[in-house]
């Protein structure tokens, strides 16, 4: 009688299955990856994207508006009895609020999200505008000096320039 010869491993089918199989499904577990990482980069910087489209015009509008507000602070210091100056004084203050005011609190929900440098910047605007009200107020009372008037408003102005710059 004759031995019955030894089955051999696997088939030749099988073995190319796994020759086409391996790499087909390396390369879709890469391709998966890529996916989500390139997606998630895309996602951030929509966010990005509509965070400058909804906040930097109305934010850029707001520093023009803190500009106009210290140009009648310094004109209201030099002559504080003149009744023009004192109503402009306060449709500048009002400007400001409406625009700046509102984008502020606004652009500190992005701070984390800005480039570079830009989130500081942002903070220190908030900081510093978080301070108006005691300025106005010493302004009011007539205790503020030029030069200090001049020291706040060009320090707001500065980091609200430097938010964009970055």
């Amino acid at each position: 009688m004759q031995a019955v010869p030894k089955k051999r491993g696997r088939t030749i089918a099988a073995r190319i299955r796994a020759m086409v199989m391996i790499p087909t499904t390396a390369l879709f577990a890469l391709w998966l990856i890529l996916t989500f990482v390139l997606g998630g980069d895309a996602a951030y910087q929509l966010i990005r994207s509509k965070a400058t489209d909804d906040l930097v015009t109305p934010a850029a509008v707001g520093l023009v508006s803190a500009m106009s507000e210290r140009s009648a602070t310094i004109a209201y210091i030099e002559d504080p009895d003149d009744a023009e100056l004192a109503q402009r004084l306060e449709q500048s203050r009002q400007a400001t609020d409406e625009s700046l005011g509102v984008v502020v609190d606004d652009l500190m929900g992005f701070a984390d999200l800005a480039p570079g440098d830009g989130g500081m910047h942002i903070e220190m605007l908030y900081d510093m505008y978080q301070e108006i009200d005691g300025v106005r107020t010493s302004v009011d009372d007539g205790d503020a000096t030029r030069a200090d008037v001049l020291d706040f408003y060009n320090e707001l102005i500065l980091h609200g320039a430097d938010s964009f710059d970055s």
